[in-house]
């Protein structure tokens, strides 16, 4: 376990690596900054690309600062909910989904963006959202097939759980489909 670290804006120290292949569950706490881990972890491993499905939460800050992140490849954003016209950035290739809990065509979506050459982190924020509507055994399985989509693309996947919002033996549950745990206000991994 790493060292713990305030995982605060501005604060310049490093977010722990993960390995090509891998997926990470991030516990948040409800009331982090949105998608500060995967935010700070382009800065730091600037990947080739970058997907974020969002708009499962009716906070919008995950979306607002997907804009401002700045990457040399290509960055998609599926959104859940919002319309098109409500996005702000210039650099990125948006898509509403039509029925954001059908998912298998979310995971199509997603698998279309893979390539097997790697280089790609997918941001899904936030699983506590799509929780609500899906139930934790759907969920279950797609998360099964999608973090062994992003293994075989040799990809990094980070998916948000706010820890407040569901009891241990849903995060225990959850939790056991992803290579480690990532709990915000600290940059520590738990590998599981």
């Amino acid at each position: 376990m790493a060292e713990d670290e305030e995982l605060t804006p501005g604060n310049s120290g490093s977010v722990a690596p993960a390995e090509s292949g891998t997926s990470s569950l991030i516990l948040t706490t409800g009331t982090d900054d949105d998608i500060e881990f995967t935010e700070r972890f382009v800065d730091e491993r600037a990947p080739e690309d970058l997907l974020l499905l969002a708009g499962y939460s009716e906070r919008a800050g995950a979306i607002d600062r997907f804009a401002d992140i700045t990457l040399d490849g290509r960055k998609r954003l599926l959104t859940a909910g919002q319309d098109r016209a409500e996005l702000t950035t210039d650099d990125a290739l948006i898509e509403t989904l039509a029925d954001p809990h059908d998912l298998s065509t979310v995971g199509i979506k997603i698998s279309s963006f893979l390539d097997d050459d790697g280089g790609t982190v997918v941001c899904l924020y936030s699983l506590t959202a799509l929780l609500e509507t899906v139930g934790v055994e759907r969920l279950l399985r797609f998360l099964q097939i999608l973090t062994n989509r992003i293994a075989t693309a040799d990809a990094v996947g980070q998916f948000y759980l706010d820890r407040s919002e569901h009891d241990d033996q849903t995060i225990y549950m959850l939790r056991s489909v992803f290579d480690d745990v990532v709990e915000t206000g600290s940059i520590a991994r738990f590998s599981y």
